[in-house]
């Protein structure tokens, strides 16, 4: 019975508001790296984390990551759409709720949990990249909201 329900839910989502929504997403989110990681959001960035902390932007790195970052957006996207109904508010605060709760569920646990077994960032400021990743995903769930709607 349960599985009639999920197949009914999945058959109802428009895969093609999922793929625009995770496409511009992957794009939102991947502007907003470039301006953080370059110092012009936050200028203090290399400080906090010394220059040795980067990987070298190689031609293949940054095309794995933008590959990654909008594979991660296209099935976030899809997330939302599944549990569009679910998902307190309406409009971009539908969105909004969407992207804090990826970010406490999922984002928020493993930064802790990364801050607390590693020796990567003993001077980096666990608090600064949670807060960081929040705004990232508060965006990105508004984007969520702006292009996926169902009528």
């Amino acid at each position: 019975m349960e599985v009639n329900r999920v197949e009914e839910a999945i058959s109802k989502i428009n895969l093609k508001r999922v793929l625009i929504a995770g496409i511009i997403a992957g794009i939102v989110n991947t502007i907003y790296s470039i301006l953080v990681c370059s110092g012009i959001i936050m200028p203090y960035l290399e400080e906090i984390t010394g220059s040795d902390f980067w990987v070298e932007n190689t031609v293949s790195h940054i095309a794995i990551m933008t590959a990654f970052s909008f594979s991660i957006c296209i099935l976030w996207a899809f997330g939302y759409a599944l549990l569009y109904k679910g998902i307190p508010g309406v409009r971009l605060n539908k969105g909004v709720s969407y992207g804090f709760l990826l970010w406490i569920l999922g984002i928020l646990p493993q930064t802790v949990a990364l801050h607390l077994h590693t020796n990567i960032w003993p001077e980096f400021n666990w608090i600064f990249l949670s807060l960081n990743s929040l705004i990232r995903w508060l965006i990105v769930g508004a984007v969520y909201a702006g292009i996926y709607k169902i009528e």
